[in-house]
């Protein structure tokens, strides 16, 4: 949903895990990050667009001059911060870019591109606003001003303000190039490749801590191999990667360890929907976190060989133990 407010909304039917935090919403909840692409012309702005995000996108660009394009990979958020990022990219005379999914608030920071480009499977997904308290004809205008003033077709916005707040409308290619979502075909250098993994990796890593233990468990096992071949790569790979950076992981790591690692994050997925009934306390979470020395994993140069040292110890833990400790490892803070 497209939120007008800077409250962040939390669904409410999935399961908590420690007992001071909330799940994340599917639309507000996914942690933000900008970062710099390898290459340094393309700057990624993924999760969600919280209040923020502008400034983020903007220290990022004042530190890297290099940077041609913004590539998005979101599912939405707040819609003046969205209008503010619009508002960047024109100003800087920056190109837009979709590699996967751009939903609700993330179409009209994306429409503030000078040229705005789709990778062949990107979609582009649109609806109402809500805002809890305020009027949906109100609203409806808002949103018809801002799409309206980023050139879209009235047609068009019609049709996104047609469509319920609870889901989702994601127009044919043809109807998003003769909306002007389209500029033409994508170039090369912005295109980077998109294994099924990369494409599951930001999102079930923020709900991951949701999983059930026998996924935790999983999800730990299949790392162990992912991380040993981005090793040999270089530390600088592997703790990219670990970052959220897009990979080619199917031509750095072995297929198995691949097709593995996605099918568990798809079983993470999967257990957050149907709400598994986990939870740690927060005193439970220190002391399993001290004990396996979690906190000090990032101040360690070779980030990556230090974590699956730590998840191969937590994994030789007595039953019954290795899933709540991966919870706690894995869920930073």
């Amino acid at each position: 949903m497209l939120l007008l407010t800077s409250r962040l909304a939390c669904a409410s039917d999935l399961p908590t895990v420690y007992h001071e935090s909330a799940p994340p919403d599917a639309e507000f909840g996914i942690a933000s990050a900008v970062q710099v692409l390898p290459g340094g012309l393309v700057a990624e702005l993924s999760g969600s667009f919280s209040r923020s995000v502008p400034d983020m996108l903007r220290s990022v660009l004042d530190r890297t001059p290099s940077v041609r394009a913004v590539r998005f990979e979101s599912p939405g958020g707040d819609v003046a911060a969205a209008m503010d990022v619009a508002r960047i990219l024109h100003g800087r005379g920056l190109d837009s870019y979709v590699g996967r999914g751009c939903n609700s608030a993330c179409t009209l920071a994306f429409l503030g591109g000078r040229r705005h480009y789709l990778a062949p499977g990107a979609r582009l997904g649109f609806h109402q606003a809500w805002s809890p308290g305020v009027a949906p004809s109100r609203l409806d205008g808002l949103l018809r001003d801002a799409y309206a003033q980023l050139g879209v077709p009235g047609g068009f916005i019609d049709r996104v303000l047609r469509t319920p707040p609870d889901s989702a409308w994601f127009p044919t290619r043809a109807e998003l190039r003769d909306a002007g979502f389209e500029s033409g075909p994508a170039p090369e250098a912005l295109a980077t490749p998109d294994d099924p993994v990369s494409r599951a990796w930001p999102y079930a890593l923020s709900v991951l801590r949701w999983a059930s233990d026998a996924t935790l468990v999983r999800f730990g096992q299949a790392l162990i191999p992912l991380l040993d071949a981005l090793e040999t790569r270089g530390p600088d790979t592997c703790w990219a990667f670990m970052l959220g950076t897009p990979a080619d992981l199917n031509a750095m790591v072995p297929k198995p360890a691949v097709d593995e690692m996605a099918a568990v994050l798809n079983q993470v997925v999967e257990d957050v929907r149907s709400s598994p009934s986990v939870g740690i306390d927060a005193a439970e979470r220190t002391r399993l976190r001290e004990e396996l020395g979690a906190d000090a994993l990032r101040r360690n140069a070779d980030y990556c060989r230090a974590l699956r040292a730590t998840i191969q110890d937590a994994l030789r833990l007595p039953a019954g133990t290795p899933g709540p400790a991966l919870r706690a490892l894995l869920s930073g803070g």
